[in-house]
């Protein structure tokens, strides 16, 4: 069985940039999705902002010890009036989609540590988003384990892609996810962003 360590982040990498005139090499270390351990789920997830009308997009996928796709969700999120505002209500967002999927025992993990550290936080938050700060923390609460933490964008850029993806969806996308189908959702993308198509993607629901 094929096993996700991170479709478009890959194995680990090392890119070397060479500097002119006979300058040493720089060697910068990419971080990669990494599998959680035993019987806990690991949940990545992502926002994306459109600058347009503000719109923004939710990516979510949980994977197992093996790397193997448990279950992913590409969905059209609210306006929202920053970056922040979106990847609070993405994480309450995913926090929900596992515990309506039955996961009890989590590892979430975000690429914005402004976020990430407000809802790993015990203190009481009284910012514009403290109350979706303090839900997560409810929320997690009904899981039977759950640890909270930030990663770089390297590492989850699956969720992020799922996030983008849902840009070109009419409908929420949940299910599981093939590997191949992981590997359509960034040929889909690429095209939009290269301006092959723009066109609306509709899930079919297959009952097989």
């Amino acid at each position: 069985m094929v096993v996700a360590q991170d479709v478009w982040a890959g194995s680990l990498r090392r890119l070397q940039k060479a500097r002119i005139r006979q300058m040493d090499f720089t060697q910068l270390v990419v971080e990669v999705w990494r599998p959680p351990t035993g019987s806990v789920y690991k949940l990545n997830f992502d926002a994306t902002v459109f600058d347009g009308n503000r719109s923004s997009e939710v990516g979510v996928i949980v994977r197992n010890s093996l790397g193997e796709v448990m279950a992913d969700l590409s969905a059209q999120g609210p306006a929202v009036a920053n970056s922040e505002e979106a990847e609070a209500l993405a994480c309450r967002k995913a926090v929900e989609f596992a515990m309506d999927a039955g996961f009890m025992d989590l590892v979430i993990k975000g690429d914005n540590a402004v976020v990430m550290k407000a809802i790993s936080s015990p203190q009481l938050d009284r910012s514009r988003l403290g109350h979706i700060y303090d839900d997560i923390r409810t929320l997690a609460t009904g899981f039977r384990s759950c640890t909270i933490g930030c990663v770089k964008r390297s590492a989850n850029s699956v969720a992020h892609s799922l996030a983008h993806f849902a840009s070109h969806l009419e409908d929420e996308l949940v299910g599981m996810v093939r590997m191949e189908l992981l590997a359509e959702v960034l040929e889909v993308v690429t095209w939009s962003q290269l301006g092959i198509h723009d066109k609306p993607i509709k899930q079919l629901h297959d009952s097989n």
